[in-house]
């Protein structure tokens, strides 16, 4: 938890955090890079900080996320940390909203050098509604969540294709990922 982070994007971090390999991954790079302060937060559009970013770019923040976009990085001005922005209302769809926020995250082109922080089932806060956490048992789950880190990469080797702000640093963060992903696989399939 973090004031940083509304509600609803915290909710989102659980249930990646419980999630796949690549969600997990993600989803502490996302937390790291808040409490590291590369990024300013993970806000609504209505809210105090997005409203303000807005406002010093000549927007209200209504001029925010464009339409059928529900979240973004804003990343400008270069001079001041990235802060995701999500649409009010989008958390009613939690699987649309966590890619939403995944994709954002993309945007943000943050690079990997803050530290991932691993689940914790047995620390406090973590929301009931968030679900189990996912495990793996047995070669043919392993088979399949490797299956999913190739999937990911895939995933996100094509919005590296869209990526206008790094194309270059997101495919190397891509690569990262992707290992990181393999590598959890192997750690923690039983």
């Amino acid at each position: 938890m973090d004031e940083r982070i509304d509600v609803q994007a915290q909710y989102a971090l659980f249930r990646m955090l419980k999630g796949s390999p690549a969600q997990r991954i993600e989803a502490s790079h996302m937390l790291s890079a808040v409490k590291e302060g590369v990024l300013r937060g993970i806000y609504q559009e209505d809210q105090q900080v997005p409203a303000m970013r807005a406002q010093e770019l000549g927007k209200w923040w209504g001029q925010i996320l464009p339409k059928g976009t529900d979240g973004l990085c804003m990343v400008e001005p270069t001079t001041q940390p990235a802060v995701i922005v999500m649409r009010k209302g989008a958390q009613a769809d939690k699987g649309r909203y966590d890619e939403a926020l995944l994709g954002a995250w993309l945007q943000c082109s943050i690079g990997m050098n803050v530290p991932v922080r691993p689940y914790d089932p047995s620390a406090p806060g973590d929301p009931a509604a968030t679900g189990p956490p996912q495990e793996c048992h047995g070669a043919q789950q392993m088979a399949a969540a490797l299956q999913l880190c190739e999937e990911y990469r895939a995933s996100r080797m094509k919005r590296c294709d869209r990526n206008v702000l790094n194309p270059e640093e997101c495919v190397e963060q891509a690569t990262f990922v992707y290992s990181a992903c393999q590598q959890e696989v192997r750690a923690s399939c039983k």
